[in-house]
């Protein structure tokens, strides 16, 4: 967990969870990626989870993946509301991808008053 201060001077702040969903896909349901070389066989979700305070805060999350995606880019304004299997409600940054190969993606969350924090 992550906290991330929004605006400390007026106490904003929001409590996050980081992490992501993977299934392996079979032979028949993978596609071939852009080059038609590989066959994506990983399809996953990679999310920010506002688990306590104000989603609103949040102005986006940017998720930047490996240089073999088009875009490389991808950009989350508004989250998705979720109950998870513990009976919790949050909020759900998101982005989700296949891919043919394992690589490590960094994400940016940006608050409306302009602050960032770099994962």
């Amino acid at each position: 967990m992550s906290a991330f201060a929004l605006d400390p001077r007026a106490g904003n702040s929001v409590l996050l969870v980081v992490g992501n969903t993977y299934q392996r896909l079979s032979n028949s349901e993978a596609e071939y990626d852009q080059t038609g070389k590989y066959k994506k066989y990983h399809d996953w979700v990679l999310f920010v989870d506002v688990i306590q305070g104000d989603s609103s805060l949040i102005a986006n999350v940017q998720f930047n993946l490996h240089a073999t995606f088009k875009p490389q880019t991808f950009v989350c304004t508004s989250p998705v509301n979720i109950i998870l299997p513990d009976g919790s409600r949050v909020s759900r940054f998101k982005t989700r991808q296949q891919s043919y190969a394992s690589f490590t993606a960094n994400i940016r969350i940006t608050g409306r008053g302009g602050s960032t924090f770099n994962l």
